[in-house]
């Protein structure tokens, strides 16, 4: 599963799965400095985790959105006087 939809795009699997590969054929004679890898798998996180806070705040405006436009429909009928920003009903 190298990539989904987007071939410059890695995801969490494709990152483990290149990680793994890279234990497996690593010299063992010289092998690589783990603290390399605790890293990469931190910002690895790190991102995930912005990634998942992005789309739960894209989720919440939409959900906002609904909520005005129900509201919008109790206006129907209604003489509505606005000044500026603000409206009476």
């Amino acid at each position: 599963m190298l990539y989904q939809n987007d071939p410059t795009t890695l995801g969490k699997e494709d990152f483990l799965i290149l990680l793994v590969t890279q234990l497996q054929y690593q010299d063992p004679l010289n092998p690589a400095d783990s603290t390399e890898f605790i890293s990469q798998l931190a910002q690895f996180s790190s991102l995930e985790q912005m990634q998942n806070v992005n789309q739960n705040l894209e989720i919440i405006q939409l959900y906002e959105q609904s909520i005005n436009n129900a509201q919008a429909l109790n206006f129907i009928g209604k003489n509505v006087k606005a000044s500026g920003s603000a409206f009476d009903y």
